[in-house]
């Protein structure tokens, strides 16, 4: 089963906050105190508050401080099973788990892209209809980028195709073995997750930390 916590960012007190920070390898407590703003610092440390949390649902994660990272950013937790994606955006917060690779990305639907055109025609979807159908595909490319690991490429390369229940994520004009979820579970936010194929029908658990 995938599982996903959620959690305000402005619910999560200045001592959980501090908390996580310590439990961090020094690499990333080093990164995250080299930001110039605290907003990015309090979202990031929220969503790994939500990592290290993931006992109430079941999966039991190794310490914070033996968090490793991939050359392009990816984190992950040496020789375990266990598969997590993270992402923050607005004052949400949120961890996906599951035993399989897997990747979320969430936006709030609220904020103002007065550039949305422009940006949809950088980026390639020049199909794109209007600013929702934008954010749609926006977190449906980055749970993509964020379940693979790999470094960003062209957007012009990605489509999802529709399916039923999903949408199946084509590159170059080829399918892929991956598959895109809408998640409709955060109000007033555009979420997606990306897993593999053949794990498309895996149930999805959602729980709100708050």
């Amino acid at each position: 089963m995938i599982v996903v916590l959620s959690c305000m960012v402005s619910t999560v007190d200045a001592q959980t906050l501090g908390h996580i920070f310590t439990q961090l390898p020094p690499e990333k407590q080093k990164q995250l105190s080299a930001l110039h703003s605290d907003t990015p610092r309090r979202h990031s440390l929220a969503a790994y508050s939500l990592l290290e949390r993931a006992a109430v649902s079941g999966y039991v994660v190794p310490p914070l401080c033996s968090l490793c990272w991939t050359a392009y950013g990816k984190p992950f937790f040496p020789n375990t099973p266990i598969a997590f994606s993270l992402s923050h955006a607005g004052n949400l917060a949120v961890c996906a788990l599951s035993d399989v690779p897997i990747g979320i990305d969430v936006e709030p639907l609220s904020q103002s892209l007065s550039d949305w055109k422009q940006l949809a025609n950088i980026m390639g979807f020049c199909d794109i209809q209007n600013e929702l159908q934008f954010l749609h595909i926006w977190v449906m490319w980055e749970s993509y980028r964020k379940q693979t690991g790999t470094p960003a490429r062209p957007a012009d390369t990605f489509y999802a195709k529709p399916l039923s229940n999903g949408f199946l994520v084509c590159e170059n004009g080829h399918t892929l073995p991956f598959f895109c979820r809408m998640c409709h579970a955060f109000s007033g936010y555009a979420a997606a997750l990306c897993l593999p194929l053949s794990h498309k029908n895996q149930p999805v658990l959602f729980l709100n930390e708050e």
